[in-house]
């Protein structure tokens, strides 16, 4: 897993825009291979405004997978899979952010991934700013 600035190996990824084109074409394949190369190790942290679910994140996940993985293996999946975590919100509330922070507990080296519109991206460093 990438390292932030301060060297630390990564603890948690967490991706705002989980639920969007760009996860299910290229981050969820990504993932995977990752996963099946053994060189994931921390949990991730899907953030987006979609009414969802852990296990609807997921069958998001299996979805893409599939799509774009020829023979996928299950192992890998089911590793896969368990690593991720949803958070429901809108980028735009101080309360997203703070369920955002329930949800990576004790990480102290969070790498955060902006799959949404460039026009969010100051929204959300704010709302990671200010639940700091």
């Amino acid at each position: 897993m990438a390292k932030p600035s301060d060297g630390a190996a990564a603890d948690v990824l967490t991706i705002f825009g989980i639920s969007g084109d760009l996860a299910k074409k290229m981050t969820f394949r990504a993932l995977y291979r990752l996963e099946a190369a053994g060189k994931l190790d921390c949990p991730i942290v899907g953030v987006a405004i979609d009414d969802w679910d852990n296990e609807r994140l997921r069958q998001h996940a299996r979805e893409a997978i599939d799509s774009s993985v020829e023979e996928p293996d299950e192992a890998v999946f089911s590793a896969l899979a368990a690593r991720l975590h949803y958070v429901q919100g809108d980028y735009g509330d101080a309360d997203t952010f703070q369920r955002v922070g329930k949800a990576l507990g004790e990480c102290r080296s969070p790498v955060f991934n902006l799959e949404i519109a460039p026009s969010l991206f100051a929204t959300v460093i704010k709302g990671l700013g200010e639940a700091s």
